[in-house]
């Protein structure tokens, strides 16, 4: 709970897709969803696999991710100190990597600033530390995951690592070294995404 007494569990990966009961509603959503929801994907992907024609993931962290080392309680400390704007601000160098334009960077920091500090709080909590290692493999529809190469949240390595765990999953690499790289090269995402479905899509339909 957070700091209105607002739980989040209901909104775990987990209690998600039990929730959704697989629904079509929940299956066509954000096909390219953002940081943490990709967990949610994920496991609505491993859970309800005949709802789900293909999977991209975004710039995404580790499936068991310890926030950089960053403790759930240190992080609501300073966000309950400083504002979401300022913790934003600080920690948008890695988000959006160093080569985003300044006028970016301020409409980001601006936009994630109205994020109530409630809300952030009751959010680091919980979903950022979800574990969904043991979703990965049982994936079963075509998986594209896109990153940057030198994203804060993982090394190439260390994200084929996770990567190669999903049953026809492919890692493409972005030059770069922003970690909100949906944000950072939109156009090159979807341009890859849309290769992507149309490249499996072509195979699904050969006799």
């Amino acid at each position: 709970r957070g700091s209105r007494g607002i739980a989040w569990a209901a909104q775990s990966p987990r209690a998600t897709s039990q929730k959704s009961d697989c629904s079509p509603e929940i299956a066509s959503r954000a096909p390219l969803p953002a940081l943490c929801t990709k967990r949610q994907h994920c496991h609505f992907a491993a859970r309800c696999p005949d709802k789900v024609l293909s999977l991209t993931v975004v710039g995404t962290p580790p499936p068991k991710w310890d926030r950089m080392g960053a403790k759930a309680a240190d992080s609501i400390a300073e966000l309950e100190k400083i504002g979401v704007e300022a913790w934003a601000k600080k920690n948008m160098g890695k988000r959006l990597g160093s080569n985003f334009p300044a006028e970016g960077v301020e409409y980001w920091t601006k936009l994630m600033g109205q994020t109530a500090v409630s809300t952030m709080v009751s959010f680091s909590e919980t979903i950022p530390y979800t574990d969904i290692t043991g979703d990965l493999p049982r994936i079963r529809c075509p998986t594209l995951v896109l990153m940057t190469e030198g994203s804060a949240l993982g090394s190439v390595e260390a994200t084929r690592a996770w990567q190669v765990t999903i049953p026809n999953s492919e890692l493409r690499v972005l030059p770069g070294d922003s970690y909100h790289v949906a944000a950072t090269d939109a156009e090159r995402c979807a341009r890859e995404t849309r290769e992507f479905i149309l490249k499996h899509r072509k195979a699904a339909q050969k006799p």
